[in-house]
């Protein structure tokens, strides 16, 4: 693995979990629930680092 990969771990897994923070947070103004449903592919997904509590994110998401 190159040292570039390593260093942008955490930048993507931050960018991550930001993401879906802020699609909770649009749905909870919305009703809980999304204007626009959102699909999200995670591609080479295993190689990003690890995201913050994302088995409670994907667990709960569904609903919204």
């Amino acid at each position: 693995m190159s040292g570039e990969n390593k260093v942008l771990r955490p930048i993507l897994a931050t960018f991550y979990m930001f993401l879906f923070k802020r699609l909770y947070a649009l749905a909870e103004q919305h009703d809980g629930r999304l204007p626009v449903s959102v699909r999200v592919l995670l591609d080479e997904f295993p190689n990003i680092g690890q995201i913050p509590g994302f088995s409670e994110i994907i667990s709960t998401a569904r609903s919204l």
